[in-house]
C-alpha cells in the first residue's frame, strides 16, 4: 500500500512536469504566435507609409514643375515689358505677372507644407523600421530559445 502511494506521488509529479512543459510551450507558441502578427501589422504600416510617402513626394514634384513654368512665365512677360506700346497692355502685363507671383508664391507654400509632411512621414517610417527591427529581433531571440528548452521538453 505504501509503495502504491509513493507511486502515485512520482507519477503524479511526472504529470505536474509534464503539465508545466505543456503550459511553457502553449506560452512560447503564443509569445510566437502574437509577435508575428504585430511583425505583419508593422510591415504592413511601414508599406502605408512608403505609399504615403511616395504620394506625397509626387505632389510635391507637381508642385516643384508649377513653380518652374510660373518662374518662366513670370521671366517671359518681363522680359516683354519693354516691347509695350500703351497702358493698357502694360496692366494687362503687369496683372499677368502678378497673377503668376501669386500662383508661384501658393506653389511655394504648397510644397514648403508637403516637405514637412514628407518629413512627418520619413520619421514615422523610421520609428516604425525601428520598431520592426526590434520585434524581429524578439521574435529570433524566442525561437532561439525554443530550440534550447526543446532539448529539455524532449
Amino acid at each position: 500500500m505504501l509503495n502504491s502511494i509513493r507511486l502515485l506521488e512520482q507519477i503524479q509529479k511526472k504529470d505536474l512536469e509534464i503539465k508545466a512543459i505543456e503550459d511553457e510551450q502553449r506560452s512560447f507558441h503564443e509569445n510566437t504566435e502574437k509577435l508575428s502578427l504585430e511583425i505583419k501589422g508593422v510591415e504592413a504600416s511601414i508599406q502605408a507609409l512608403g505609399a504615403e510617402t511616395e504620394a506625397l513626394a509626387a505632389e510635391k514634384r507637381a508642385a516643384e514643375e508649377k513653380i518652374r513654368e510660373s518662374s518662366e512665365k513670370i521671366a517671359k512677360d518681363e522680359s516683354r515689358i519693354g516691347a509695350i506700346k500703351n497702358n493698357k497692355e502694360l496692366n494687362a502685363l503687369t496683372k499677368e505677372i502678378s497673377a503668376a507671383n501669386k500662383a508661384r508664391k501658393q506653389c511655394e507654400q504648397e510644397k514648403a507644407s508637403l516637405d514637412s509632411k514628407i518629413d512627418e512621414k520619413k520619421g514615422l517610417l523610421s520609428a516604425r523600421e525601428g520598431e520592426l527591427k526590434e520585434k524581429s529581433e524578439n521574435l529570433k531571440r524566442l525561437m532561439e530559445e525554443v530550440e534550447r528548452k526543446k532539448a529539455v521538453w524532449t
